[in-house]
């Protein structure tokens, strides 16, 4: 496929995911200027699977994670890990499927990094 068959095929009814980093401002205007293919910013940290949350760049001025994946839960707590409220700054804690086990062979680390979800009423649930 040539360059501008690649660029024709962008342009028709294509989906663009962006995750790995945080995505930029200046990216994310650019993107959202765009009227060529839609864009979708993702986010997952490495104790979740790939992704746990999307955000479509429509006309969004500012960058976002969004909102959680299906069977996937987003809390932003206080160092108390209490909840906060919307547009406060905090931790966030991700749970539902998504969540991982732990890590290999670092029990040390999987109990730091991994608590009791207390907003599940699964009774093994961790955030």
């Amino acid at each position: 496929m040539s360059d501008a068959d690649q660029q024709i095929a962008l342009s028709r009814n294509c989906k663009v995911l962006v995750g790995g980093e945080a995505i930029t401002q200046k990216l994310w205007t650019q993107f959202r200027e765009s009227r060529e293919f839609t864009v979708f910013n993702v986010y997952g940290p490495t104790e979740c699977t790939v992704d746990s949350s999307w955000a479509e760049l429509s006309d969004a001025a500012q960058p976002s994670i969004g909102k959680p994946l299906l069977n996937t839960q987003i809390y932003v707590l206080d160092q108390h890990r209490m909840p906060l409220p919307l547009g406060v700054a905090g931790e966030i804690y991700i749970g539902g499927a998504g969540v991982a086990r732990g890590y290999l062979k670092r029990p040390e680390l999987t109990a730091e990094r991994f608590i009791t979800d207390p907003f599940s009423a699964e009774p093994k649930a961790r955030l």
